[in-house]
């Protein structure tokens, strides 16, 4: 990974033509879609509501989360697994 600053401490900056510009932004929008469109067939919501609801730092808290769609269930200290008694794991 490059760092952000050169050796005298300026910041780098990428070269690059206004078409390779255009085409990093589509990827990107693109990838932006598709990490939506998973987070919508996990959570059941709309790719639109998670999408302001993304704009912004959007923090949750385990529960929260849970309550989202954006986990299954919480792993807790303590609380026996599933299978565990059999010697799975």
């Amino acid at each position: 990974i490059e760092p952000m600053y050169d050796n005298e401490g300026k910041p780098r900056t990428r070269i690059m033509q206004a078409t390779e510009m255009r085409l990093e932004v589509a990827e990107v929008l693109r990838d932006k879609r598709r990490v939506l469109e998973g987070f919508s067939s996990a959570t059941g919501r709309s790719a639109e509501q998670l999408e302001q609801d993304f704009k912004r730092d959007f923090y949750l808290d385990a529960n929260e989360a849970l309550q989202y769609g954006l986990v299954d269930r919480l792993l807790l200290p303590g609380a026996k697994r599933e299978g565990a008694e059999k010697g799975e794991i």
